[in-house]
């Protein structure tokens, strides 16, 4: 399978591609996991994976590869993600009303996701909030977001601010 993803990096990229392989070889049992805890089917979680190493591939010039744990993190966050847009798939479709007239801007989103947050604190989230704000803190946008999770930007947004006021009333909490 490596070969296929190779395949689909610019040949003349040398740097590039040792990088993808090297993220390959290390991360993709990782992958496999995080996607079987999910689904709890070898096939499906097969899948995910494969679905998880493309948006990696489509973002691999932003990824860093070897800085402090985060490939690990993103490793995970991905392959759970797109077990998750799996299952999601299967069921029925629900439709937001009344967010079909929203502008990108309309949400506001501030930079102070930036700051170091504790990870632990981000894990106390449910999956689809820590999820998105762990991908924000690596340095992604909400386009790219929305891209490698397969969901709308105005859900990126949503889930930003919803997971920021979650994270806030945990703070508050603790100080009291």
């Amino acid at each position: 399978m490596l070969a296929f993803y190779l395949t689909l990096l610019a040949p003349d990229d040398q740097e590039k591609r040792q990088d993808f392989e090297t993220f390959y070889r290390k991360y993709r049992d990782v992958m496999y996991q995080a996607a079987f805890q999910v689904l709890n089917d070898r096939v499906t979680a097969e899948d995910a994976v494969h679905d998880a190493f493309l948006s990696i591939l489509d973002h691999i010039h932003k990824i860093d590869l070897f800085g402090q744990g985060r490939s690990y993190g993103l490793a995970v966050v991905l392959a759970r993600n797109k077990a998750v847009d799996i299952i999601r798939r299967s069921k029925p479709s629900v439709s937001l009303e009344g967010m079909e007239g929203m502008e990108e801007g309309a949400l506001v989103v501030d930079a102070d996701l930036e700051t170091e947050i504790p990870c632990n604190l981000l894990d106390t989230l449910p999956d689809c909030y820590s999820s998105v704000l762990k991908l924000r803190v690596f340095g992604f946008t909400p386009t790219e977001i929305a891209e490698l999770q397969d969901i709308n930007i105005l859900t990126v947004y949503k889930r930003i601010a919803r997971g920021k006021k979650m994270i806030l009333e945990k703070i508050r909490k603790e100080r009291l």
